[in-house]
C-alpha cells in the first residue's frame, strides 16, 4: 500500500490536520532550499558590485591627486619647517643633537645645567619623537631667557612638563635660584627619507 492510499483511509479531520502541517513544511523547505540561496547569492553580488565601485572610485581619486602629492613630496626638503627637523643619521644621533641644542640654550641663558637623561623615542606618524629629561638651576629671569633661546633654535624643540621648585626662604629684592625640571622634545626624520625626497626633487627638475 502506498503512502497516498494510507492517507486516504484516514478520517477527513486527520487528513485536514496533516494537510495544514504539510503545507508550512513544504513552504519552509522551498524557502530554505530555493529562495534563501538565491537571495544570499543576489546579496553577495550586490555587495561585490558596491565594493568594486568603491575601489574604482578610490583608485580614480588617488590617480587625480598623485601628481599633487608628488609635487609636495619633492618640495619638502626646501620647506623651512622640514629643515628644523633633526636627522637620524645614526642611532641616538637625534638625542645627542637635541642635548647639544638644549645645553647651548642653557649656557646662553647663564643657567647651570645639572643633569640630562634621554627619554625613550616614540613614533609620531613618519617622524620619531626624541626626548630629553633635564634638570638645571636658574633664576626666573634666566628661565625666561632660556625659553627665548629655545624658540630661536635652528631645530624645533618643544618643552613639556615644566616643574619649578623655589627655595622656602627668599631674600628680598633678589631672584633666588630655582630648581627647574623639564622635558624637551624634538622631532627627527630618517636621513634616507630626506635623501630620497631630494633625489626625487632633482629628477623632477
Amino acid at each position: 500500500m502506498s503512502m497516498a492510499d494510507r492517507l486516504s483511509t484516514l478520517p477527513p479531520r486527520v487528513q485536514r490536520t496533516l494537510a495544514l502541517l504539510v503545507v508550512p513544511a513544504a513552504l519552509t523547505t522551498i524557502w530554505a532550499c530555493v529562495v534563501w540561496p538565491l537571495l544570499h547569492a543576489w546579496q553577495g553580488q550586490v555587495e561585490w558590485r558596491q565594493s568594486v565601485v568603491q575601489t574604482l572610485a578610490r583608485q580614480r581619486g588617488l590617480a587625480r591627486i598623485e601628481s599633487s602629492l608628488r609635487t609636495q613630496l619633492t618640495t619638502l626638503p626646501g620647506l623651512a619647517s622640514w629643515r628644523r627637523l633633526y636627522r637620524m643619521s645614526a642611532e641616538g644621533a637625534s638625542v645627542i643633537a637635541l642635548q647639544s641644542d638644549v645645553s647651548n640654550a642653557l649656557v646662553a641663558a647663564h643657567a647651570r645645567p645639572q643633569s640630562f637623561a634621554p627619554i625613550a623615542p616614540t613614533r609620531t606618524g613618519p617622524l620619531t619623537k626624541a626626548g630629553l629629561r633635564v634638570t638645571a638651576s636658574m633664576t626666573i629671569d634666566q628661565l625666561h631667557e632660556f625659553l627665548q633661546q629655545i624658540e630661536g633654535l635652528g631645530h624645533f624643540v618643544r618643552i613639556e612638563h615644566l616643574t619649578i621648585v623655589a627655595p622656602p626662604i627668599q631674600p628680598p629684592r633678589e631672584n633666588p635660584p630655582l630648581n627647574v625640571m623639564l622635558e624637551a622634545f624634538g622631532f627627527a626624520t630618517e636621513s634616507a627619507a630626506v635623501t630620497a625626497a631630494t633625489t626625487a626633487q632633482s629628477e623632477h627638475r
